[in-house]
């Protein structure tokens, strides 16, 4: 379902900075699947994230806690939707493990309710 992706990017004295990118198929469209990840009260309070942007049914821009924020873009593809997570600013390795597993937990999530 999900596709993990690891980067490190260079970022002058910040190098060490990591991002994440993760891609996951839904098998709904991508209004259900925005109704779902453009509402805050939906999201998993481990996230602690708070939503900065949205462009319906294409693209949020969301912030967490740690400072790190990722952009989540959808896109609607035959039989459902592919929902796209760029997650920049994450300090260390342990925490990309944590976001990867969060972020998995929760599509594994959502295509259990989109597919009910």
């Amino acid at each position: 379902m999900g596709k993990h992706i690891d980067h490190i990017v260079n970022i002058g004295r910040d190098k060490d900075i990591i991002t994440l990118e993760l891609t996951f198929s839904v098998s709904a469209e991508v209004a259900r699947v925005f109704s779902i990840v453009g509402d805050d009260d939906q999201w998993p309070e481990e996230f602690g994230s708070r939503i900065l942007k949205r462009q319906p049914f294409e693209r949020l821009i969301v912030a967490f806690p740690d400072f790190s924020r990722a952009e989540i873009t959808l896109t609607a593809m035959e039989g459902g939707s592919e929902v796209s997570i760029s997650q920049e600013l994450i300090k260390s390795t342990e925490h990309r493990t944590e976001y990867t597993k969060l972020w998995s937990d929760w599509f594994e999530q959502i295509e259990k309710r989109v597919s009910l």
